[in-house]
């Protein structure tokens, strides 16, 4: 099954579930063979299969949906009691979704660096950064990172493209998109298999990605099996 059925397979199961509705589901079409390989250029490495794989599939894709805000008394205290693992919010809004993915175009995300307004500053952070055993001067960082998922105003799924390296790592931008090194590092196929079995519950994110503990700040490069069982106890 292609990435993109199984995303259409999600939104399926969504809709069926008495407590919960889509707001909005598109996916963008593919991207181009020719845009591929201008992106290639740009990053000066050939892309990952993984990730050709799926923006081959839709370059681009957007779910936002929510807990039916008029769910009743009683079904409100049993889909609470049954989903312990995250909070329950039936009164949200358009900047603070409950469950929401906003994979941006990987061609737009490159070529345009389009961060829709909000680019990463750090302005609080040391001049030099060190990542993945490399000491970069803070802008040399910056210039590294492109936007992967804009799923919240205040929090980011960044791609950091290193020259050379044909696999680019994935991080959670936080808090206004200026906190990097508290982020657990990832990669694509890892992330779309965390929004698949998580159904991109906002709250999912810090709860995998983001940790203050210095025994967490490793890589977190898992497969299928191990996010099945991190599924939201609301899906199982």
């Amino acid at each position: 099954m292609t990435y993109l059925h199984r995303f259409e397979s999600m939104v399926r199961e969504i809709e069926k579930n008495n407590f919960l509705e889509i707001v909005e589901y598109r996916a963008n079409p593919p991207i181009s063979e020719t845009q591929v390989k201008e992106v290639e250029e740009a990053l000066k490495v050939p892309l990952t299969d993984p990730i050709k794989k799926f923006y081959r599939e839709a370059d681009g894709l957007y779910l936002r949906w929510r807990i039916d805000p008029f769910l009743d008394a009683e079904k409100t205290k049993r889909l609470q009691k049954m989903s312990n693992d995250y909070e329950i919010s039936i009164a949200e809004s358009e900047n603070q979704a409950f469950a929401r993915i906003n994979l941006v175009s990987l061609y737009e995300s490159v070529k345009k660096c389009n961060w829709v307004g909000v680019e990463p500053t750090f302005e609080d952070q040391p001049p030099t950064v060190m990542f993945n055993n490399h000491t970069l001067k803070r802008k040399e960082f910056i210039d590294l990172l492109r936007p992967l998922d804009l799923f919240s105003l205040d929090s980011y799924m960044a791609f950091v493209f290193q020259p050379g390296q044909n696999e680019p790592k994935v991080i959670l931008l936080s808090e206004a998109n200026s906190i990097w090194d508290q982020s657990r590092v990832s990669n694509f196929e890892t992330y779309l298999e965390f929004l698949l079995a998580t159904r991109g519950v906002v709250e999912a994110r810090e709860k995998h990605f983001l940790s203050t503990d210095i025994k967490f700040k490793n890589t977190l490069i898992k497969g299928t099996d191990y996010w099945k069982k991190r599924t939201p106890k609301m899906f199982r």
